[in-house]
């Protein structure tokens, strides 16, 4: 089962406990700091990993609905996403596109 963009520890345990045809994608490594101090670099890396994601996501569901089997696509983010806290700007961004992203699939999927 894939596990991406997560702490090492975090995916593997992940891939220990969930069976079958899953996948389960998170926004990769953020840098934490103050919207005013980011630097385009540190933007460019968050960009990477949630396209990350959306792509392992993308071809996960692709292949489910090819085959026409049930499997499961979880979506991992940060509680920033939904409550933002300072300092967060780029972790509470990321988890807001996959948290949005899950939703859209969902409904377009169901």
């Amino acid at each position: 089962m894939p596990v991406v963009g997560l702490p090492e520890h975090v995916a593997a345990a992940i891939a220990d406990r969930v069976a079958g045809d899953s996948v389960v994608v998170g926004p990769g490594e953020a840098a934490t700091g103050r919207f005013l101090e980011l630097e385009q670099e540190e933007w460019e890396t968050a960009v990477a990993g949630i396209r990350e994601a959306f792509l392992v996501a993308r071809d996960a569901a692709r292949r489910l609905v090819e085959r026409d089997e049930p499997g499961r696509i979880v979506f991992v983010s940060s509680a920033s996403a939904l409550r933002p806290v300072p300092g967060a700007t780029l972790v509470a961004t990321a988890g807001a596109f996959l948290h949005t992203l899950a939703q859209v699939a969902a409904a377009e999927l169901a």
